[in-house]
């Protein structure tokens, strides 16, 4: 909805953030159709892909926020997604792992509805999302170095 993308145009802004807007496009979803906002922002040192939407069924928007870490080993990833289940099941927050499967990529992912999203959330999410990937990163690349996981 408009206010929606309002208020988190807003959000970006206050955490000081890059941002060239954001972009329509329809995706489909559970067989349906819904339309979509997305863009990028630039926070601390990362790229951060950003959608809007409303999925099937919800009458309440939602925002994904999404940090690319690293491709999917083409051997043998078993260990390395027991691994990134184990910290998802672990997760006290909003921030988890996720697999893409269009880029095959592991993503840092923040869903959350934006009803009740305050800007301290917001921010927080955007923090949280930076910890995990340098946290991240640097403890799988020390244990799965044999995996040769490619940066993104």
């Amino acid at each position: 909805s408009y206010e929606t993308n309002q208020t988190i145009t807003g959000f970006i802004r206050r955490v000081k953030a890059t941002f060239d807007g954001f972009t329509p496009q329809n995706i489909l979803i559970s067989g349906q159709t819904i339309p979509m906002l997305h863009g990028k922002l630039g926070y601390r040192s990362a790229v951060i892909h950003l959608a809007l939407l409303t999925r099937p069924g919800e009458s309440y928007d939602t925002m994904i926020l999404s940090i690319p870490l690293f491709r999917v080993p083409a051997e043998n990833p078993t260990k390395l997604f027991e691994q990134l289940l184990s910290w998802n099941n672990a997760a006290t927050g909003t921030v988890h792992f996720a697999l893409d499967e269009l880029i095959n990529s592991i993503n840092i992912v923040c869903v959350r509805p934006i009803e009740g999203l305050d800007f301290q959330e917001f921010q927080t999410c955007l923090d949280q999302m930076m910890n995990v990937r340098a946290n991240a990163f640097n403890e799988l690349h020390k244990n799965f170095a044999a995996l040769s996981l490619e940066a993104l």
